[in-house]
């Protein structure tokens, strides 16, 4: 017989600061609990604060994720949990200030930079012919130039 998932998930809570209750198991990379949940050799892996909510709370709705008023990713505390939309999610990241920023030159994928865009705005050549210059779309070019992107 498995132990319930519950029990499992309180015998790896420690008192963490500011009354968090840090999940002290496997976490990911982003420092989110994760915990398996269901019967089998192949159980499903699930989040841990996910768990703490429902043992709490009831079902978590469908389309509904929940979310840490404290920030602290490892934290099961269901006083520090509520539920919101992935709107809702990015919303709070942001006005928390950990959206981060990945525009221009933050973005690693980026082919252009600050003085390559100065450059293209001074150009005044086809956008196609600028374009191959750089290696980029003539709509990026465009973009760039017109201060749509590159503000």
């Amino acid at each position: 017989m498995t132990t319930p998932i519950f029990e499992r998930l309180c015998k790896r809570l420690r008192l963490g600061p500011n009354g968090c209750l840090e999940f002290q198991g496997f976490r990911n990379p982003k420092g989110y609990g994760r915990i398996a949940q269901g019967p089998g050799e192949k159980p499903r892996i699930v989040n841990a604060h996910r768990v703490a909510w429902e043992a709490a709370f009831g079902p978590i709705p469908d389309g509904m994720d929940v979310l840490h008023s404290c920030d602290n990713p490892p934290c099961c505390n269901p006083e520090h949990l509520f539920l919101g939309t992935n709107d809702d999610n990015v919303a709070d990241r942001s006005a928390k200030g950990r959206g981060g920023d990945h525009t221009g030159e933050n973005n690693g994928r980026s082919k252009l930079t600050r003085e390559k865009v100065a450059a293209i705005r001074a150009d005044t050549r086809t956008l196609h012919a600028i374009a191959a210059d750089y290696g980029v779309g003539h709509t990026t070019i465009y973009k760039a130039k017109s201060g749509e992107t590159w503000k």
